[in-house]
């Protein structure tokens, strides 16, 4: 790439829009829609190729459109008896001329008339293209309630996601499809000033799959998170943090997994809560490993990424600013 800065040469391509939205509103119901786009870098527009690494080339696309996306929001929600809330929402998005990139493999040395160039066998050119019919839906049921006989609330929310992503894998035209169901369930609770439990339970199932018919992922994965924060001897406090994640895989498209993680702290308040004092543990049980999994439309991505493992730190945390409980 013989390129030097500045350049000789200049470069000008003009994008119009025009950025619409709606807001309606009545009782209950929320409607939001608009559309806004996002235009191509100049990388991505310029007509040349980059072959400082002669086997990845680089190439932009002049011809390129500004991306845009349309999002439709509806919300609806109304209160149920005296301490209760029902809502459901619906998030619609959809995208045309994305862009996106593709990959053109080179078996022999073959000239490139776009740029008077001539790739090398086995060197590949990545290159820009815009592509449409990507679309995201996603919908959600939410309950809450307070409930006298545990001093707290109950929280219910059930979802469901779906995922239509084109895209190309190197040269070929592909798009991947995904449905995300899931439940979650929330309880709060204050039983006495001295004790604040807290429970969360996720329930969550991801099936993947190409426009070739290929299953990319099949996995149900669960979360449990239980807090408890204590307070004794009026100004000491004990805050205890417990999580498990498990993942399941109901073929062979990946390895069970489950971890769990628990943290703690343990401190005294002194100075009308002014000055704190704490000593704080993380990954007790030394049970940790970050895990994600990544879906494309042809391969699944298991990482496991290097955790700083269990670590003890005494904290000070002091508040010069006064502040005044009536102020407020």
């Amino acid at each position: 790439d013989n390129e030097t800065f500045p350049l000789s040469s200049s470069f000008s391509k003009n994008f119009w829009f025009i950025n619409p939205s709606a807001n309606i509103s009545y009782k209950g119901l929320k409607v939001k829609y608009n559309i806004t786009t996002d235009i191509p870098s100049i990388e991505q527009l310029r007509n040349r190729i980059n072959d400082s690494n002669p086997l990845m080339l680089i190439a932009g696309n002049p011809n390129l459109k500004q991306s845009k996306t349309g999002l439709l929001d509806l919300t609806w929600g109304i209160r149920t008896g005296k301490t209760g809330i029902l809502s459901a929402g619906i998030k619609f998005r959809h995208s045309w001329d994305a862009i996106v990139s593709k990959m053109t493999f080179f078996s022999e040395d073959t000239f490139l008339d776009a740029f008077d160039y001539t790739a090398s066998a086995g060197s590949s050119l990545y290159s820009y293209t815009n592509i449409g019919g990507k679309i995201d839906f996603t919908s959600g049921l939410y309950y809450m309630s307070r409930v006298k006989k545990i001093k707290g609330s109950v929280t219910v929310n059930a979802n469901y996601r779906f995922g239509r992503q084109p895209q190309y894998i190197g040269n070929n035209f592909d798009v991947m499809y995904q449905h995300r169901p899931g439940f979650n369930i929330i309880l709060a609770s204050s039983p006495t000033k001295w004790i604040k439990p807290y429970l969360s339970v996720d329930l969550g199932y991801i099936y993947s799959e190409n426009s070739h018919g290929q299953l990319l992922l099949n996995m149900l994965s669960q979360s449990v998170k239980a807090d408890v924060k204590v307070n004794f001897l009026k100004n000491a406090f004990l805050d205890t943090s417990y999580r498990l994640e498990s993942y399941i895989y109901l073929n062979s498209t990946g390895k069970n997994h489950m971890y769990h993680h628990l943290d703690a702290v343990i401190g005294y308040k002194m100075m009308d809560s002014r000055l704190i004092l704490s000593l704080s543990s993380s990954d007790i049980l030394r049970a940790t490993s970050n895990y994600t999994v990544t879906t494309t439309s042809n391969f699944v991505k298991e990482s496991w990424i290097p955790y700083t493992g269990r670590y003890v730190m005494f904290n000070i945390y002091y508040r010069f600013n006064k502040t005044s409980p009536n102020k407020y």
